[in-house]
């Protein structure tokens, strides 16, 4: 894949972004902004739980969009990138803050990355396949949930869709939606999968008043593994352990890689203290299994915090509390689980 700069293919995709930014911010021309998408175009925005994995519902969720509000939003683009993943298809990245005033209400989203994928036919415009929009976090925000890399291997299964060489579009579309709730390396269900998780339980915790924990986990020192072992290892690593929390929760529960080294498991009917027990079986039988590499071995150990929903909590609130009790177990020695 190929980061492009200048020439031809460069100035046809720039125009074409040019053109997409001022049909859907500054016109809100649902009309027009459609045009700008290939038939069989899919997408999801992470942070807003809107998945789109066929053509209508993503045109559902931009006539939605534009059409509820249909003022102009102001637009600062911080950064703009194209990469050529093959001579049809390119990858437009963009980090943007955009700010939208409702009579006198006034809301600022910072830091907003807006992935496309485009076709780019021999004859007529550029067509978006595929659209990623994951919204700012105060937590972890440093982690792109679906990082160029991934989309590079959407890239492929957009390529069929857009030549529809195969015998079933249905089966595209369930690889491609499988491909975009699942960490690439470890398998498991990534932060796209997570949240929606999330916003259920937080909805049946209000609704029924049924509590439901969280547990982060990170592993100790992993930057140090990388350093000595060399990364291959490390990924060798997170596999395994993402294979022991999936062999060691209920079916119930749902497991999902956070980003780098930290994972984040969502526990539903669980108060404070069964989930302070479930962290530390999984961080003691951790602990005593030492990774085996070529006839040595690798100590790793796991830090946790767990935190419980509570009355009136968001999402927000309560992995901020996870996160703070994780912070005072690595603080506090590592290897050991707070709440």
């Amino acid at each position: 894949m190929e980061r492009l700069s200048e020439g031809p293919v460069y100035e046809r995709c720039l125009a074409a972004l040019d053109e997409h930014i001022r049909r859907y911010f500054v016109e809100r021309d649902i009309q027009a902004t459609l045009a700008q998408y290939h038939d069989n175009a899919v997408g999801l925005g992470t942070g807003r739980g809107e998945t789109a994995m066929d053509p209508a519902s993503l045109r559902e969720i931009v006539r939605n969009d534009l059409g509820g509000y249909t003022s102009s939003v102001e637009l600062d683009i911080k950064t703009r990138a194209f990469y050529q993943v093959t001579p049809e298809v390119v990858i437009s990245q963009m980090l943007l803050d955009f700010s939208i005033t409702n009579n006198t209400h006034r809301m600022t989203l910072r830091e907003s990355r807006h992935n496309l994928v485009w076709h780019l036919p021999a004859e007529g415009d550029p067509r978006i396949c595929h659209v990623h929009v994951s919204f700012p976090t105060d937590l972890h925000g440093e982690e792109e949930p679906y990082p160029l890399k991934e989309l590079e291997e959407v890239s492929q299964v957009v390529d069929e869709l857009i030549h529809n060489r195969t015998q079933s579009l249905t089966e595209s579309y369930r690889r491609l939606e499988q491909m975009v709730v699942r960490d690439r390396l470890t398998g498991m269900y990534n932060r796209v999968r997570i949240d929606e998780v999330l916003e259920q339980e937080v909805v049946r915790a209000s609704r029924y008043q049924r509590h439901f924990s969280v547990i982060f986990l990170d592993l100790d020192h992993f930057k140090q593994i990388n350093d000595n072992h060399g990364h291959l290892v490390g990924d060798k690593i997170l596999k395994s352990l993402a294979k022991h929390i999936q062999g060691n929760i209920r079916e119930t529960d749902t497991a999902a890689r956070w980003g780098g080294e930290e994972f984040l498991i969502v526990l539903p009917e669980t108060e404070l203290s069964e989930a302070v027990q479930v962290a530390e079986k999984l961080r003691q039988a951790f602990e005593v299994r030492p990774f085996q590499l070529d006839g040595y071995e690798i100590p790793v150990t796991l830090s946790m915090g767990v935190a419980c929903c509570q009355d009136g909590d968001n999402i927000e609130a309560i992995l901020t509390r996870a996160d703070k009790a994780l912070y005072r177990a690595k603080a506090n020695g590592r290897n050991r689980t707070e709440s």
